[in-house]
């Protein structure tokens, strides 16, 4: 009896999965049927390499002599020549094209002259178009141009700014406004907002108000791309004050690039400190942000002096630091470092 009822249960899921997966079991009876070997035959519907080829190009000389309403001048003139060769002749050029991987138009020219092909053929090569080398082709060499350099150490003369993102302890992104003085190297990465995207102009410019021109006052350049964030509220306020933005050009982003490596290098030191200490949180991220723009303005150097020479005239006063001759061995400074339950403890720690 357990052998009928087994057999009776397994006849019956067999035809559940045949009416719910019928697509899948004709699929996987097909590829059973076919075996799996290498050196299975070619059946009748399947096509070659170089019966894909033909075909490929008969439908593109097809589709080059469908008409295409509001097509630019140049395209509408370059087809127009193009179409005055026959289909099969244009077939025939396309092909030699193909066979010559993909061979640019002079190489063709002369293939085609040195085979005696007739002269018309040879002189409309030049307007054939090949979809597949325009999607591979490599961008076309742009002059390469940059920002009026900064012959002087003036500070706050020329400013560069960028939005860059980090993640905290626990996985989470803020998004922080980075300012580089192009002058002195100076660089102030101030804290905008947890999450990802582009950041509401209104809150850069707060942020560019209270971190920058709060303490060292307006510049005279600020140097930006063409975000969102780098618009509305923030050019607005930048006009205000007498202040025209340079947008860095779309094709050129190397403008900013002086900014995005100070960016980078800021962020080179930030990561390991975040997963050292597991800092998290916005408070953290703010706290981490200020002890990060003492380092790195500390560290660089830019003429012989560090950007917080530049700026300040001196080196920064660090309470409880080894290295602070006056104030190495300060009790109660060092008693707050040791705390775990004091505000400077991670301070000092980042």
């Amino acid at each position: 009896m357990n052998l009928i009822k087994s057999i009776r249960m397994k006849a019956e899921a067999n035809a559940l999965t045949r009416v719910a997966l019928a697509g899948e079991i004709a699929e996987e009876e097909a590829y059973e049927s076919r075996g799996c070997t290498l050196d299975v035959p070619d059946t009748d519907d399947e096509m070659t390499a170089a019966e894909v080829e033909a075909r490929d190009i008969q439908e593109t000389e097809h589709l080059e002599e469908i008409p295409v309403p509001h097509q630019g001048q140049s395209e509408a003139e370059r087809k127009k020549i193009w179409l005055t060769l026959p289909r099969n002749a244009r077939a025939a050029l396309r092909k030699i094209h193909h066979e010559f991987g993909h061979a640019p138009h002079k190489l063709v020219r002369s293939v085609l002259k040195a085979a005696k092909y007739p002269q018309e053929w040879i002189d409309k090569v030049e307007h054939m178009r090949c979809i597949h080398c325009e999607v591979t082709a490599k961008p076309k060499q742009r002059s390469k141009v940059a920002v009026p350099k900064v012959d002087s150490y003036e500070f706050n003369k020329t400013i560069a700014v960028d939005v860059i993102e980090i993640h905290d302890a626990e996985g989470t992104p803020y998004l922080l406004l980075n300012i580089f003085c192009l002058g002195t190297d100076y660089q102030v990465v101030g804290y905008l907002l947890q999450g990802i995207g582009n950041p509401k102009s209104r809150l850069c410019a707060e942020t560019f108000s209270t971190t920058w021109t709060g303490p060292f006052g307006w510049p005279i350049d600020v140097l930006c791309d063409r975000g969102l964030h780098n618009r509305g509220h923030f050019a607005k306020l930048l006009g205000a004050h007498g202040i025209a933005p340079s947008n860095t050009a779309l094709e050129s982003p190397e403008h900013l690039g002086r900014c995005e490596r100070a960016g980078g290098h800021w962020k080179h030191i930030a990561i390991p400190t975040i997963q050292t200490l597991k800092i998290k949180g916005e408070s953290q991220m703010k706290i981490l942000a200020a002890e990060i723009n003492s380092v790195v303005n500390e560290m660089r150097n830019k003429g012989g002096f560090s950007p917080a020479q530049w700026v300040l005239g001196r080196m920064s006063r660090r309470p409880g630091d080894q290295m602070d001759s006056d104030a190495w061995a300060d009790i109660g400074v060092i008693s707050s470092q040791i705390d775990p339950q004091s505000a400077f403890h991670l301070k000092a720690k980042v």
